[in-house]
């Protein structure tokens, strides 16, 4: 499956809930590092959709973006996200921004 065709599945999810994006990057990323995350209620989320809450010792929150191919990044939303989730948490040790569209770098820079 080329990439094209990947972002096209992962965008036919759900954007939230267990069987959409957010749940499936949470039993993905469980599965990786064998730590389980844990999906966030709806509402305010702090600037997390699933986070580790700090079991096993380390604090991971993720933030997922499904976004549509014609869907622009928000750079503010985001950057407003990570300060939301440091502010939240912190004793927080990771904060992941998994997205179905590519990331600009020059948004690290920020």
């Amino acid at each position: 499956m080329d990439r094209t065709s990947f972002y096209s599945v992962l965008r036919k999810l759900e954007p939230s809930g267990i069987d959409g994006f957010e749940g499936l990057i949470a039993s993905l990323l469980t599965a990786l590092t064998k730590k389980q995350f844990f999906l966030a209620t709806a509402g305010y989320q702090g600037g997390r959709d699933s986070s580790t809450a700090g079991i096993g010792g380390i604090f991971i929150a993720v933030e997922c973006k499904r976004y549509c191919n014609d869907t622009a990044l928000n750079d503010r939303q985001i950057l407003g996200e990570l300060e939301e989730v440091s502010q939240s948490f912190p004793s927080l040790d990771l904060w992941v921004l998994v997205a179905s569209r590519t990331v600009d770098d020059s948004l690290r820079a920020k």
